[in-house]
């Protein structure tokens, strides 16, 4: 076991780990509340150095500095102080859309704060006395009032342009809900007690009719109707957003779907033959039989378990076929092109992919499958190590995943299996310490002449001649970093600033002898 000392030499260069984990030590006061290889990551420790230095460590105890991650991808979405297992004091919340909450917590719940979008604007101010105040990405007022239990009590709502759209009193009123981005309309409809209760609307991005129905508590409950933007509607009843029973028509208002109030469910294909026909439980298909487009049985699935087909609606094309457990996809599975090709090949957990797969492109030309991606999957996105691949068969990147994005160390290739970066990504953008180099392709500097196609394969012309070295933010140059020419020359030492250099200098040659 390393001692303090060493640990907090290995600790990698993050400012805010460092800081904390540095003072929690010294003081014998680390409590960290779930061991996590995110933190072992930033800090380079051990949980026996969690337990040497922690004085109350005890995993699921949540009193004092703790953090809080999702389960299934393992993403910071809080850290700060807890009391009796709940948020007391100050802390930050993490959201998905990177958007970020710097607030204070009693008992659990939010008591001031201010919310953040990515770019450290503000969406959202909430202060003790329960004033709220929410502004759009133009920086023009969404809602101003108060809050009672975390819920809109009084105030008046504007639209992107400024404009009042409606004011709520007590917690009543026929209220706007508007999207922070853009100010487009999201919801229309009746409020009590602050939520969404009575009848109302919800609407796509580009404005139009997704759901109009009856709501309680802030879900869909009663009657309802959903418009799928292939023109398809669902027209049903529902119980706190759960679909109870209901028919989806397709744009020429044949059957698709029929749910009965005891679970029978029928499916259907264009033809008007069957497509499936049993039982579903808790919204996932439990016992029953798959048929193909020309009537044939193709799978049974018993107790949720089954080795299934999936057909699309129209024309009945083939898009999954593979284990079920649980009503989900669930084991190894494989997703299908409309051609029949293979998209995607692996495993699956609740439905989405997680473990090992690969991807394909369609080759158009030939009509066959080519890997476009092999690698690890976490809660349906790349997560963990992975593979890219050009059209051409070539490897493109080779690095670290994270929820989705090319996150950590990772190697980028020319499309003729050249060198292209080598360094540190950010949400899938260079970020941190890079290399970029000169690749198989006509490359023009500002000091050298142009040369013909490298070929990588030929041991005579340079593969691997460095262009750039140093530092970078959201994709581009930012920092100090060193710029070369095709001879490895250096043309370029000093600061860069959105991908622009600051100073302007002589010519630097380091002529070889």
């Amino acid at each position: 076991m390393k001692d303090k000392k060493d640990i907090l030499t290995n600790i990698k260069s993050n400012f805010i780990f460092r800081k904390i984990f540095s003072l929690l030590a010294n003081n014998k006061k680390l409590d960290i509340i779930n061991y996590n290889k995110n933190i072992q990551k930033k800090l380079n420790i051990t949980l026996e150095d969690y337990k040497k230095y922690g004085k109350k460590y005890k995993e699921g105890d949540r009193n004092g500095l703790g953090y809080e991650y999702l389960k299934e991808t393992k993403r910071l979405v809080f850290a700060g102080n807890y009391k009796n297992n709940k948020r007391n004091g100050k802390g930050k919340e993490f959201f998905d859309n990177e958007e970020i909450l710097d607030g204070y917590y009693i008992n659990g719940i939010l008591k001031e704060g201010k919310l953040f979008d990515k770019y450290g604007n503000i969406i959202k101010i909430l202060e003790k006395n329960g004033k709220l105040k929410e502004f759009y990405d133009n920086g023009k007022i969404r809602f101003d009032g108060e809050m009672l239990n975390d819920k809109k009590w009084n105030g008046i709502g504007y639209n992107y342009n400024g404009n009042k759209a409606f004011e709520i009193k007590e917690g009543k009123g026929f209220v706007m809900e508007y999207d922070y981005y853009y100010g487009n309309k999201i919801f229309e409809g009746e409020y009590i007690n602050g939520v969404r209760n009575g009848k109302g609307k919800e609407y796509y991005e580009n404005g139009k009719l997704l759901f109009e129905g009856e709501y309680l508590y802030g879900k869909r409950d009663g009657n309802g109707k959903e418009f799928l933007l292939n023109g398809e509607v669902l027209n049903g009843y529902y119980k706190q957003d759960k679909l109870i029973e209901g028919k989806k028509i397709d744009k020429d208002g044949n059957d698709i779907m029929i749910l009965e109030k005891n679970g029978k469910l029928k499916e259907f294909f264009d033809n008007g033959k069957i497509r499936f026909n049993g039982e579903i439980l808790d919204g996932k298909k439990w016992n029953g039989i798959g048929y193909d487009y020309n009537g044939k049985k193709a799978f049974e699935i018993k107790e949720g378990k089954g080795f299934v087909m999936e057909y699309d609606y129209y024309y009945g094309a083939k898009y999954f076929e593979g284990e079920y457990i649980n009503g989900v996809r669930n084991g190894k599975g494989k997703e299908l092109y409309e051609s029949g090709d293979i998209l995607f090949e692996g495993e699956y957990l609740n439905g989405k992919r997680n473990g090992k797969g690969k991807e394909y492109y369609l080759w158009f030309i030939k009509y066959e499958s080519k890997l476009k991606f092999e690698g690890e999957y976490l809660n349906g996105k790349k997560h963990g190590e992975g593979k890219e691949y050009h059209r051409n068969g070539y490897l493109e990147f080779e690095g670290e995943y994270l929820n989705g994005e090319r996150n950590g160390e990772g190697t980028e290739y020319y499309n003729d299996g050249s060198l292209s970066y080598k360094g540190e990504y950010l949400n899938g953008k260079k970020h941190g310490f890079g290399k970029e180099y000169y690749g198989g392709n006509s490359f023009k500097d500002e000091y050298s002449e142009p040369r013909d196609y490298l070929d990588p394969r030929d041991n005579d012309q340079k593969q691997e001649q460095l262009m750039y070295e140093g530092e970078y933010l959201n994709d581009e140059k930012n920092g100090k970093g060193k710029e070369y020419n095709m001879n490895g020359q250096l043309i370029y030492e000093g600061p860069y600033l959105n991908g622009k250099k600051l100073i302007k200098q002589k010519n630097i040659f380091y002529h070889k002898i």
